[in-house]
């Protein structure tokens, strides 16, 4: 009796000993594949299992090529230009065919706007920027998203004028001859024109302003630079809306508005402008009177100052072509 009682725990023990060999197994292949186990599985019935080989998403990169340009061909599309030089990343030397589109900045090393022909013709360097995605061909194409021309005879005036079109509390957005972001801080000198100290509450919306910043700056679109001055001018009416009819006399040209963002004052605007209006588009590129046409949506600054007449007139001092 105690021999048959003796075998029978014997057999027990054994078959317990064979069961647990298979657990044993998986959790040593789990650990050579790679997996991990969250630690809350040993307090919960539901275990989370993470793969150790997932990777991040890759973020686009923005590249850029330093040399001169050999050719520029222009189509009804736009223009591609042929260039030769240095990646940044590569320190390759690198031959490409950009795609020159309307909106493409181009600006001297001081951020002053800057003609991709006349670099051509002087053989001056200039930089490229561009995003990862290109074409297979030889050479590879791709968009090019900004150029910076090295003027040799550039003076090194950092500044520009425009109207500020959004103010926080220690950065404003500028767009003028270009678009610009500027950082404001304790240092930076903000007067109005006749040199009256003024505080940071002066820099607000549709605000016209001169401004000096620092040459560095990022190489995103708009660039951010660090303002070293501000001259606080003088406050603009924003009227945005649809060119209805362009009219041009003795070199001026007027274009009536129909405005639907005007603060509620008026349904219609004529503005008027002059050699000194600033106009230009949502890249920052500089555009003539002689491109406003009818049916264009635009964002106008114009005086404070306004006629009586039905729409009223006003002086535009800067325009941007929205479409």
């Amino acid at each position: 009796m105690k021999r048959q009682a003796w075998m029978k725990m014997l057999l027990t023990t054994c078959v317990v000993a064979m069961a647990a060999l298979p657990l044993t197994a998986a959790a040593k292949a789990d650990q050579v594949q790679g997996t991990v186990v969250s630690p809350a599985a040993e307090q919960s019935s539901d275990i989370t299992i993470h793969n150790t080989d997932v990777k991040k998403p890759e973020q686009q990169e923005s590249f850029s090529t330093k040399g001169t340009i050999d050719q520029i061909t222009y189509t009804k599309n736009g223009a591609y230009v042929m260039m030769k030089g240095k990646s940044a990343q590569t320190q390759n030397i690198d031959e490409l065919r950009l795609v020159f589109a309307k909106g493409t900045l181009v600006v001297d090393q001081n951020g002053k706007q800057a003609d991709l022909l006349q670099a051509l013709d002087e053989g001056w360097t200039v930089t490229a920027y561009y995003g990862s995605a290109m074409t297979s061909s030889i050479p590879p194409q791709v968009n090019a998203e900004k150029f910076v021309v090295e003027r040799p005879n550039a003076t090194e005036e950092f500044k520009t004028s425009g109207v500020i079109t959004e103010a926080g509390k220690d950065r404003i957005s500028i767009i003028g001859e270009y678009p610009i972001i500027l950082n404001i801080t304790d240092k930076t000198k903000i007067t109005d024109e006749s040199g009256k100290t003024l505080t940071k509450d002066a820099l607000k919306q549709d605000v016209r302003v001169e401004v000096e910043y620092s040459p560095v700056m990022t190489r995103s679109l708009p660039p951010i630079s660090h303002a070293v001055s501000i001259v606080v001018k003088e406050e603009t009416v924003r009227a945005e809306g649809t060119i209805g009819k362009v009219n041009q006399h003795d070199g001026r040209t007027s274009v009536a508005v129909d405005v639907k963002a005007d603060g509620g004052q008026v349904s219609g605007i004529v503005l008027n402008t002059d050699e000194n209006t600033v106009i230009v588009n949502q890249s920052g590129e500089k555009l003539d009177a002689k491109d406003l046409k009818a049916g264009q949506k635009i964002i106008g600054f114009h005086a404070q100052i306004m006629t009586m007449s039905l729409p009223p007139q006003s002086y535009a001092y800067q325009i941007v072509i929205a479409n």
